[in-house]
């Protein structure tokens, strides 16, 4: 499978991967207890287990550069719930922010986009903006 996926990479096929797609997308995989695992290679950079979570909550994602699922500028709702870390040399897709009460009380980088694939711990909320549906088949429909 995993074989068949990076190949799928490597041929710049449209993959979208979220949460624990975006960790089996890496590098590698390290549990709590230090032991790694392969995973598909195609992003590189690997997820690292943690105790408890590390985000949740509601969140909305600013494209920095056009990409497989928004281009540059458009903003994505969803929701990250996460127990991982992906640590990587490449750059993220997106800013995310948290915002309550219309005020930002956190802010970090997501989402990697490499080849024509696009993986992220967002769970993006398709309804909220269906023109992420449009531009993501648009996409698909090029290759």
């Amino acid at each position: 499978m995993r074989e068949s996926i990076k190949k799928a990479y490597e041929n710049n096929m449209p993959i979208y991967a979220e949460c624990g797609g975006l960790m089996y997308l890496g590098d590698s995989l390290e549990d709590l207890n230090g032991n790694r695992y392969s995973m598909v290679g195609a992003i590189s950079g690997y997820s690292k287990m943690k105790k408890g979570i590390r985000r949740l909550g509601y969140c909305i994602a600013t494209a920095k550069e056009d990409n497989l699922i928004a281009y540059k500028g458009q903003e994505i709702c969803g929701h990250e719930f996460h127990s991982s870390e992906f640590y990587s040399d490449v750059e993220t897709a997106f800013t995310m922010q948290k915002i309550v009460a219309g005020e930002v009380v956190d802010e970090w980088n997501g989402g990697y986009y490499s080849k024509n694939t696009f993986a992220t711990y967002l769970h993006i909320h398709f309804y909220n903006n269906l023109s992420i549906v449009c531009y993501l088949l648009s996409n698909i429909k090029k290759n």
